[in-house]
């Protein structure tokens, strides 16, 4: 089975033009420059555009993923619905359709995609958004009364283990023909939501709002005042790591009075996990067919939990989370470890900023790796009550399969016309939005207080100095392997 293929072609504007986008055929991959406009009728009109005047010229970055596309395509049935309505309910409806609050490059990628989906399936979309709990006690009610709800639902990751418990989601093991290896969704994923024999959840491309993903902010000009390597070059080489991040850190704190090394205001509850994730750590294993283990008390790991010490509770903070974006935009903070979506507010504040990847552990780490925050993340369910198990297991597939690369890239070719402003922080973002990361301890945190008392308590009481890791493993290691023998069923 083949689609056409989703790819795209940017072309160059004036200053003054309005923005287009244009989705034809192009074959190969490439860079292509572009003039991004400033302060365009939409850019004016529209909440989420910034009023300033981006730089003249950005390079954007795209591939061709149609061999990807067409290699997944054959995991689905083949069959056509003849026009069924696939019902989607979802706490996030703008990640499904756009809204008045979408951009021109968003709006595109996402009727694109739904268009694709239906010609492939045969199926019309259908998609309603509810708030969590709503969605949750809804789906619960249809499915105790054997009532139609929907084909799928999109939810938060931390309300994983609600669903499971109360029996409103499916196995997706038990769908015909669904395949969790296929590599359009996030492997990380499918273990965050695999207990047991059981998969009850995956997140892919399709359900990711990376507006949620973590990233830092640095201000070029205190880099360029401390006469040191810009941390541009160091993430390029693959040098971009958490001891070059407390280096910098506290060079700009050693400088009294004047710089702080970081701040955090988002992210600063979790502040820990996203270092302690970008440094590929995990906090549990769960492979299907075994109950989830705890992974931590490694060398590595309490190396890591060292390093998360001396990146926040050590270094030169700028104290107050609720002013730390203000700080930073006053030219105060060299680093800001906050949400990518953070480059709205500061594409309209005067600090010459760029943006960089959460750092690696070492420089022989992989990928620069993303924490996908568990109440922004959203993941995909199978209803009970469904009518029709092969087309879910169709649409499930084949929202992530033709989203496969597109999405991602459109993501960051909308920051770079309206709030990046480098070619270095395109690159970067790019790495961002590529590698988002998730646990199983997240999924099932509100489940029992075991699971998190086990692991991500246990590392942010670490690192603020509350307790030691190994009490809490000694504490909790037990009591978090009889949840799982509540939770789970393995096949002996």
């Amino acid at each position: 089975m083949k689609i056409k293929n989703r790819i795209r072609k940017y072309i160059s504007i004036s200053l003054v033009a309005e923005l287009l986008l244009s989705a034809v055929l192009l074959s190969g991959c490439g860079i292509f420059t572009v003039n991004v406009p400033s302060q365009t009728e939409e850019a004016a009109t529209t909440a989420t555009e910034p009023e300033t005047t981006p730089p003249e010229e950005l390079d954007v970055f795209e591939g061709d993923y149609s061999g990807d596309i067409d290699r997944f395509l054959n995991d689905l049935s083949g069959k056509n619905y003849n026009g069924a309505v696939a019902r989607i309910v979802t706490v996030r409806k703008n990640l499904v359709v756009p809204d008045e609050n979408s951009s021109k490059v968003l709006s595109e990628d996402l009727h694109e995609r739904n268009d694709a989906v239906e010609k492939t399936l045969g199926v019309s979309l259908s998609c309603d958004e509810r708030d969590a709990e709503t969605l949750y006690l809804e789906l619960r009610e249809a499915v105790r009364s054997g009532s139609y709800y929907a084909d799928i639902v999109m939810y938060p990751q931390y309300k994983i283990g609600s669903y499971v418990t109360g029996g409103a989601v499916l196995n997706l093991n038990s769908l015909p023909g669904f395949e969790s290896a296929g590599g359009y969704y996030y492997q990380s994923a499918v273990a965050a939501a695999t207990g047991g024999d059981a998969l009850y959840a995956v997140a892919g491309p399709a359900s990711l709002n990376s507006d949620g993903l973590s990233c830092i902010y640095f201000n070029k000009d205190i880099i360029t005042a401390l006469g040191i390597e810009s941390p541009y070059s160091l993430a390029d080489r693959g040098e971009w790591t958490i001891d070059k991040y407390i280096q910098y850190a506290n060079s700009a704190g050693a400088i009294d009075g004047e710089y702080y090394g970081y701040g955090a205001q988002n992210t600063q509850t979790y502040l820990s996990d996203v270092f302690y994730f970008g440094s590929g750590e995990t906090l549990t294993t769960s492979v299907q067919g075994y109950y989830p283990a705890l992974s931590l008390g490694s060398e590595r790991c309490l190396s890591v939990i060292e390093k998360i010490k001396s990146a926040t509770v050590t270094a030169e903070s700028s104290g107050n989370a609720l002013t730390a974006i203000e700080t930073f935009a006053a030219n105060k903070t060299l680093f800001l470890v906050d949400r990518v979506d953070t480059m709205k507010t500061l594409a309209a504040s005067g600090v010459n900023w760029g943006l960089l990847p959460i750092p690696k552990y070492d420089a022989a780490q992989e990928k620069y790796l993303t924490y996908a925050n568990s109440e922004d993340a959203l993941f995909i369910s199978a209803v009970p009550t469904s009518p029709n198990y092969e087309l879910t297991s169709d649409l499930i597939a084949c929202m992530n399969i033709v989203t496969y690369g597109y999405t991602k890239d459109a993501y960051v070719t909308n920051a770079t016309y309206y709030y990046l402003r480098d070619n270095e922080s395109v690159r970067m973002l790019d790495k961002v939005v590529s590698n988002p990361v998730f646990d199983f301890a997240y999924s099932f945190a509100s489940t029992y207080n075991s699971i998190p008392s086990a692991t991500f308590m246990a590392v942010r009481n670490t690192v603020s100095g509350v307790s030691t890791l190994q009490r809490y493993i000694n504490m909790w290691a037990r009591q978090f392997e009889n949840s799982m023998y509540y939770l789970f069923d393995v096949e002996e």
